[in-house]
């Protein structure tokens, strides 16, 4: 069969082609990158390049429904909340076409709503952290006596249609530590469309539940833990250990999926807060996640049993993997330096890490049971490539985020 797996530039993108791959699929990566490092893998048969669903939606949206006519390809995986979204509204007329991997609509549209899916969690008793949603400004400085601080200020929605139909990606995410730079961020945040939640501020480690399930039951479980985060204050992992199951976290995990019908993989993550050592739900991620290639290195095949779900083979209870292997992404391994080297930010009250610490982790290659996310030795181009192209991605971000910033303040 031939099957189209989307985001090859992503870390997920390329795991997902290799395992499909070792299955004997015929892969087509696409990307909106022509650079994309899945477009390397001795597993991909065939390149599609794509415009990127947040710069261009008509053209995207043209793209997807002549993919789907030509009638070329059995199946299509999205792998990115951008492609998904992209995709679902033409979901009828696309199955019609090609086979499609993703959950059912309604239950995407309740995991990328971080206010619904707290709401949810509530209900069914899951400790979350305290969430505020304000319609508008007026109503915020009516009743912002009630928020505690430090709070954190993020978007409600991971990724959104804004009022000219255009696919947008929240941008708004900052710690808040005190009113005045509430109702700043919060009307910054209002002007670019995108609607924010306010939340209470967890101290405390973060851990990931990632499942595959059956309309909403849990099928295959793995955890893992963030041992090193891109950003430190609070971001995707960039070193990620595997962790023995915690039956508290996957009964949580189950109770929402089960309420929510999923029906596919979604990684639930969690806050250990560090006073109680008991944890809080932040959110419900429902697609592939970026460190999913660690699941495959300790034993869990997501991809694989990902297409045997759609497939309608059987799929009885994984949860059995090894813990203590760790996987690395290098590119954020190096944003992660220069977050550190560029010292503790003012009013953080979280754990920061040492900068020689820090310096020691980040070049320890030599550490047993150590992965990368990209780089393997039985399909070396992607990892070359990723290598080669990604330490100017690391100076443009090095540029934006530091050197830009500083000068403006």
């Amino acid at each position: 069969m031939k099957v189209v797996v989307t985001d090859a530039d992503k870390a997920s993108g390329l795991a997902i082609i290799r395992s499909l791959g070792k299955q004997g699929l015929q892969i087509i990566a696409a990307s909106s990158n022509k650079r994309a490092i899945g477009f390397y893998s001795k597993y991909t048969t065939e390149r599609l390049v794509y415009p990127l669903p947040t710069k261009n939606r008509s053209a995207f949206t043209k793209w997807i429904l002549d993919m789907a006519n030509e009638c070329k390809y059995d199946a299509l995986i999205p792998v990115t909340d951008e492609f998904i979204v992209g995709t679902m509204e033409y979901r009828d007329e696309f199955e019609k076409k090609i086979m499609l991997l993703m959950p059912e609509n309604v239950s995407i549209m309740t995991a990328l709503d971080k206010l619904q899916t707290i709401r949810l969690a509530e209900e069914l008793n899951i400790p979350a952290p305290r969430t505020y949603f304000f319609k508008n400004h007026e109503e915020l400085q009516n009743t912002i006596s009630v928020v505690q601080f430090p709070a954190v200020l993020k978007g409600r929605y991971s990724v959104y249609i804004d009022s000219k139909g255009q696919i947008r990606k929240s941008r708004v995410f900052s710690y808040i530590y005190n009113q005045e730079e509430l109702i700043r961020e919060y009307r910054s945040a209002i002007e670019k469309e995108d609607m924010p939640i306010i939340q209470e501020f967890v101290k405390g480690r973060g851990q990931g539940f990632l499942c595959l399930a059956d309309k909403g039951n849990i099928v295959a479980s793995f955890m893992h833990r963030r041992v090193r985060e891109i950003n430190p204050l609070g971001s995707g992992s960039s070193c990620a250990e595997s962790i023995e199951l915690n039956p508290l976290l996957k009964e949580y995990a189950g109770n929402l999926l089960k309420k929510m019908n999923w029906h596919g993989v979604a990684m639930v993550e969690f806050k250990i807060e560090d006073l109680t050592n008991k944890p809080k739900i932040m959110e419900v991620n429902g697609r592939f996640w970026n460190s999913l290639p660690l699941a495959v290195k300790a034993g869990v095949d997501f991809p694989s049993l990902y297409w045997n779900l759609f497939n309608r083979k059987g799929i009885y209870n994984i949860d059995n993997y090894k813990v203590d292997i760790q996987c690395r992404f290098l590119e954020g391994e190096f944003i992660h330096l220069l977050h550190v080297l560029k010292g503790r930010p003012k009013n953080w009250r979280g754990y920061y890490p040492k900068r020689w610490e820090t310096i020691k982790n980040v070049f320890n290659f030599w550490s047993r049971n150590t992965y990368c996310y990209n780089q393997c030795f039985d399909d070396l181009l992607p990892g070359i490539a990723d290598i080669f192209y990604f330490p100017p991605r690391t100076i443009k971000t090095a540029i934006n985020k530091f050197l830009i910033k500083k000068k403006e303040s």
